[in-house]
């Protein structure tokens, strides 16, 4: 009853062109019930929204799962979008210099496995950010603009200043010069 009621909340969404709450509606729907139309609409949803890789991914699960009815009234249609969101793939070539074994690095604000780096990515068109971060430090940070069917590289020097405390400051502190 949860899944239905998600999918038509992402019908109604979408047809409200709210296509983000569209989208999440759907994955939440078919993450409780994995249906075939509500998979379909999915991406159809994440197209209309320039999702491309998350579009092309999700046809192609409909594809690999669809049962044979919804593949005969269906497939044509995700096969085409197929063909036509490839070529707007963006690739982004991730370069992190002075990392550290425990930084994290982020792109689009999720983390990046370090073995992406020096890959060419599928993106969406569109700007991306490289965040480095050590702890709660942001100790780098590099936007990029990927065209359609484009590519670009971020290659990001990494400078975390080492946190020094002065006399009078931090832990054991008197507060009266440091002679003590």
């Amino acid at each position: 009853a949860a899944a239905r009621e998600l999918y038509a909340e992402g019908v109604e969404a979408a047809q409200a062109g709210e296509l983000d709450e569209a989208i999440a509606r759907f994955e939440r729907s078919y993450a409780l019930s994995p249906r075939d139309a509500t998979l379909l609409n999915l991406a159809q949803v994440q197209e209309r929204a320039g999702r491309v890789v998350a579009a092309i991914d999700s046809y192609r699960r409909f594809l690999a799962r669809a049962e044979p009815e919804m593949l005969e009234r269906h497939g044509d249609r995700a096969r085409e979008s197929i063909a036509a969101l490839t070529p707007r793939i963006g690739r982004l070539e991730v370069v992190v210099f002075g990392a550290q074994a425990n930084d994290e690095v982020l792109l689009d604000g999720a983390s990046l496995a370090r073995a992406s780096l020096g890959l060419d990515l599928p993106v969406d068109p569109g700007p991306h950010e490289v965040t480095v971060r050590r702890g709660d430090a942001r100790c780098g940070s590099e936007t990029r603009e990927v065209a359609p069917g484009g590519r670009a590289t971020i290659e990001l020097r990494v400078f975390c200043a080492a946190v020094v405390s002065t006399p009078g400051e931090g832990p054991g502190a008197s507060g009266g010069g440091g002679d003590d």
